[in-house]
């Protein structure tokens, strides 16, 4: 019974895998498009800009679905770790919110209220969405670097674990070798 029950919990560990592993190589197949105008707000300032997406870029993004509120309250945890990957030059950090419509002026007045130091990002219509019609819902995929392609090439926040990080740094150095 015990041995039974240890073979059906590996298969299933296993079949998670297989199918993490399916949309993980479906998700980097697939480029990723940057709203064309989003909203930037550092130090309490805000102002619109034109995003590009020719250089690597690791977006870590908050959608409609999740608490705004929360994730701004914990931006404080990231940013001088995001500062740290922005300033080695290797690439750029977007952090982007794509709240709700009826959410996206409470976000935008809560940002800049806070006055991070470093530029985060707001998408005002929703466009990420729209243009990126099969965005993965599952939170894990909402950190992620992008190549000079605009594919995903390192899925993860590199500041949540040393070994996320290791990788990270052999993916962006490898990006910036191919220059």
């Amino acid at each position: 019974m015990i041995l039974c029950s240890v073979l059906c919990n590996t298969a299933f560990v296993s079949c998670g895998n297989q199918d993490l592993r399916k949309q993980m190589r479906e998700f980097m197949s697939k480029e990723i498009v940057m709203p064309v105008e989003l909203t930037e707000i550092k130090d309490g300032h805000m102002r619109s800009v034109k995003m590009t997406t020719d250089e690597p870029m690791l977006i870590v993004f908050y959608g409609k679905d999740e608490c705004s509120s929360c994730a701004i309250n914990h931006l404080n945890d990231d940013l001088s770790g995001f500062a740290d990957i922005e300033q080695s030059g290797k690439c750029k950090v977007v952090i982007l919110f794509s709240p709700s419509e009826d959410d996206v002026l409470d976000v935008q007045e809560q940002i800049r209220e806070l006055k991070f130091p470093f530029p985060i990002y707001v998408d005002m219509y929703g466009d990420f969405y729209r243009i990126n019609e099969d965005f993965p819902s599952d939170r894990r995929f909402h950190s992620f670097l992008i190549g000079k392609d605009a594919h995903p090439v390192f899925i993860g926040n590199p500041l949540h674990g040393e070994k996320l990080s290791i990788v990270f740094d052999k993916v962006l150095n490898k990006i910036n070798v191919n220059v």
